[in-house]
């Protein structure tokens, strides 16, 4: 998302991504910086957070981002260096976890998918260390897996407008 300032930039970015947050849950995002070019940032809810119609599944969700400068588009944008999104159990067990962490210390650096011990997977190997590869996956995408695969109730009644707009906002700007 383009913005004249740093501050726009990322007051832009935040709002389409707090948009497809509050279709699925109550939750509220939280920024660490809005102001500083290049400082590796967080983006995220403090705890997990109820779903919509759904009291046993909690989200989780956190980006690193920065603000960079970029004269043709803006002159500022936010950029994701990481992400995970997780649907979690009320006690914390985690389901499904959608991860990239290209500068971490794991070895693996792509994007890709847990399946955590609350999916009650019976084998060992896809329970405990498998990185299923996904692709760099929108936050807008685990909306629609939510609302599609879990049940999860939309709070909005233009939830796929919503997140249809997001991403081709996100796509047009190569927000990423």
């Amino acid at each position: 998302m383009p913005g004249r300032t740093p501050r726009e930039a990322v007051k832009a970015y935040l709002e389409q991504l707090q948009k497809n947050i509050s279709i699925v849950s109550q939750g509220v995002l939280r920024v660490s910086n809005y102001d500083m070019l290049e400082a590796v940032s967080v983006l995220t809810l403090l705890d997990p957070t109820p779903l919509s119609g759904r009291p046993d599944l909690y989200l989780s969700f956190t980006q690193q981002y920065k603000i960079v400068k970029v004269p043709e588009n803006g002159p500022f944008r936010v950029t994701t260096l990481y992400y995970s999104y997780a649907i979690e159990t009320q006690d914390a067990q985690e389901i499904v976890g959608y991860h990239w962490h290209p500068d971490g210390v794991s070895p693996v650096r792509f994007p890709h998918l847990h399946l955590g011990p609350a999916a009650r997977v019976g084998m060992e190997d896809l329970r405990r260390k498998a990185h299923l590869p996904t692709g760099r996956f929108a936050f807008e995408e685990v909306v629609e897996f939510l609302v599609a695969t879990f049940g999860v109730e939309p709070d909005r009644t233009l939830w796929q407008e919503i997140v249809d707009k997001t991403k081709s906002v996100f796509a047009r700007h190569k927000t990423w």
